[in-house]
């Protein structure tokens, strides 16, 4: 059986990151509150890749989806999540996303559309709360990718199961489009 995922920056020091083409996904989870964020990444041609101190810097195109999941006892649930604090911050405001309502009052809020990152993007290192992962290409990759977040969802951020299929379902299209690259 063939090797569908490998943390980040172990994947770097064995010098194992595709550079055609690949998937990252960040996930970023307060252990207290389980407010998390994930940031699925996708991207293409990397030219280079960066190490420094901070993490590590891709010369490559990018399209990004971010998904937030608010708990129920989040107090900031007003704030435009563009607004908030830089470890709750994702780059959208309420109308560019989708929200997903849980049974347990939670709220899943997912991009609507990718954010696309020309020529670099970077990616720290893990403060302690989050890990990064880089996603093999392999023939079932999309199946991956949705049992990954999926299960992220469920075991970290405490989302029901029907809710966390609920919010891969309306992830699946993004995917899709996130694997496409017309250049």
């Amino acid at each position: 059986m063939s090797i569908k995922a490998s943390d980040l920056f172990q994947a770097y020091s064995e010098n194992n990151i595709p550079a055609e083409k690949g998937t990252i996904i960040i996930v970023q989870v307060n252990s207290f509150t389980h407010y998390s964020r994930i940031q699925i990444i996708s991207y293409y041609n990397a030219t280079n890749i960066y190490h420094s101190e901070k993490g590590l810097t891709f010369m490559a195109h990018a399209k990004k989806i971010f998904i937030l999941v608010e708990p129920e006892t989040y107090e900031h649930k007003t704030r435009e999540p563009v607004s908030r604090d830089d470890h709750e911050r994702i780059p959208h405001r309420f109308d560019e996303l989708t929200a997903i309502k849980a049974k347990t009052n939670a709220r899943i809020m997912i991009s609507s559309k990718p954010v696309l990152e020309y020529s670099s993007f970077s990616i720290n290192r893990s403060n302690g709360e989050d890990c990064a992962f880089i996603f093999f290409d392999t023939d079932n990759i999309s199946f991956v990718l949705r049992q990954f977040i999926e299960k992220t969802l469920i075991h970290e951020s405490l989302i029901p199961s029907d809710d966390a299929q609920r919010a891969v379902q309306a992830i699946q299209p993004l995917l899709e489009d996130c694997r496409e690259w017309n250049y």
